[in-house]
């Protein structure tokens, strides 16, 4: 199908969370009105994450529509249940993961996607720049962008 519309949003900032067992907004939310019913939404982001430990872990990343959950891991004994993982080495790195799929949200009304955090193990996490962001060993340290694109795609 043809492309209808494209609507994005970026998040440059930098923000820490200490999310225990609850998945949190990270902030990066972004807002379309499908032209039609039977329109689908082709959603991208990409989603730069750091860990609080400092042997490094993973931070999960989830998408909802409003606040419909839409497209997880299936349910394993008590585990992680996320769309993907960002991996970080150690407290002072950070990385970036991926998230992509095609969403039916089978409504023409103003339409919000969102994405949400988790760390693997309960702890700490940050976005768009590693846990450990103080000015020691800058060299050693990034700062990235988080981004999400929706393209509505004729049904």
């Amino acid at each position: 199908g043809k492309i209808l519309q494209v609507v994005t949003a970026v998040k440059t900032d930098r923000a820490t969370f200490s999310s225990g067992t609850s998945w949190l907004d990270t902030g990066l939310s972004v807002a379309i009105t499908p032209a039609s019913s039977s329109s689908k939404i082709l959603i991208s982001a990409d989603i730069t994450l750091g860990h609080s430990h400092s042997s490094g872990y993973g931070v999960g990343v989830r998408c909802l529509r409003g606040s419909t959950l839409i497209e997880a891991a299936d349910a394993q004994s008590g585990r992680l249940l996320a769309h993907s993982i960002a991996v970080s080495a150690k407290y002072h790195d950070c990385s970036t993961t991926h998230l992509q799929f095609l969403d039916s949200p089978s409504t023409t009304s103003a339409t919000t996607y969102k994405i949400q955090g988790l760390a693997r193990d309960q702890s700490a996490w940050s976005l768009n720049q590693s846990y450990n962001n103080d000015d020691a060993n800058t060299l050693y340290r990034a700062n990235g962008v988080s981004t999400i694109v929706l393209m509505e795609i004729q049904g």
